[in-house]
């Protein structure tokens, strides 16, 4: 497995821990509390490494093939949302766009194709 592929795993398995936690209320012991606040700090840094490694490359192709910032910008958006399986709302969030923003790029990128 690539690194790529496993930071995406880790990636996916972390937001789906998180998911799974229910607010603490007032009952939840420190320990637990201290573990959930764990499992975020390693969400976000490993969702910033992940970033690092899909641009850096995405960045390496871009300078063997010679790529324009047109192709550049897609290959990137691409690369995102195949690394997030095709689930566009975690893809925004990685890319940093908004949905709107995202659904008029992969509108151009077919438009571009056909």
């Amino acid at each position: 497995m690539t690194e790529l592929a496993e930071l995406s795993r880790i990636v996916d398995a972390l937001e789906e821990t998180i998911s799974e936690q229910k607010t603490p209320d007032v009952s939840c012991d420190e320990k637990r509390i201290q573990e959930i606040g764990s499992i975020i700090q390693k969400l976000g840094s490993v969702m910033g490494r992940l970033a690092e490694i899909q641009a850096r490359i995405c960045l390496q192709r871009a300078i063997r093939s010679k790529w324009n910032l047109k192709r550049l910008e897609r290959e990137h958006i691409l690369s995102v949302l195949a690394g997030c399986s095709g689930n566009r709302a975690k893809a925004e969030k990685r890319l940093g766009i908004g949905r709107g923003t995202l659904w008029r790029k992969l509108k151009e990128f077919s438009a571009d194709e056909g």
